[in-house]
């Protein structure tokens, strides 16, 4: 939820969310530094300074005589981002297994689990993948590393999202998930980190191996 209290990156990210997922803005397309500013009731110069922050972190491109455009995320840097992704999982799963953890704290592990196997039937669009993050929070908040948390931030494993449902079939797929997902709260509950951390690496590199997949099947459609 945006208010005033919500830092200027954050509000020109969760604006240009909002209207990419009601098909406002496509990737591609100009993104209105003026318009922003406007509906966000701040003046440009932040909304500038947000926008330059998000190019950096891969949300938004540059371009010499185009200016800010919504960066479209190909399948192969959405890999880049998870080849990336799988060494900082498999250390805050390994460091929330290693972790003391209260009553509460496994409760909220367990019910974030149920809460993907509630969803993963049914939830066909990205936001299916924001139960997946729920549990990764979680184990963050355990791990007691603050940087792994700044990682997924920097990495916008939030906006990758909305692309990974173009290479990953859920209909044929989220029992994967349930399973691999599974296996990393019940490791992370045992204080297995060995168990956690593999199960980490093997969930990352099974996303890669489906991109890949995916990648392989359009470039065979385009030789055909």
């Amino acid at each position: 939820m945006i208010n005033e209290n919500t830092p200027y990156v954050d509000r020109v990210l969760e604006k240009l969310m909002d209207d990419f997922d009601n098909d406002r803005i496509k990737p591609g397309e100009k993104v209105n530094a003026l318009k922003i500013s406007k509906e966000l009731g701040i003046s440009r110069g932040p909304v500038r300074e947000a926008i330059a922050i998000l190019s950096g972190q891969g949300v938004i491109e540059l371009q010499k005589d185009v200016g800010a455009t919504l960066k479209k995320l190909e399948a192969k840097d959405v890999v880049n981002v998870f080849n990336i992704l799988m060494s900082v999982t498999e250390l805050a799963m390994r460091l929330a297994a290693e972790a003391n953890k209260t009553e509460q704290d496994i409760y909220e592990i367990r019910q974030s689990i149920d809460h993907i196997k509630q969803h993963a039937p049914h939830e066909r669009s990205f936001k299916f993948y924001f139960c997946l993050h729920k549990f990764h929070y979680i184990c963050h908040r355990l791990s007691e590393n603050p940087l792994i948390d700044v990682a997924f931030h920097q990495m916008n494993a939030r906006y990758m999202d909305r692309f990974l449902i173009e290479y990953i079939d859920l209909d044929v797929h989220y029992p994967t998930y349930i399973m691999t997902y599974s296996r990393m709260a019940d490791a992370v509950i045992a204080g297995d980190a060995d168990a956690a951390a593999a199960a980490a690496r093997y969930h990352c590199r099974w996303t890669v191996a489906q991109i890949k997949k995916y990648q392989d099947t359009q470039e065979n459609m385009l030789d055909a």
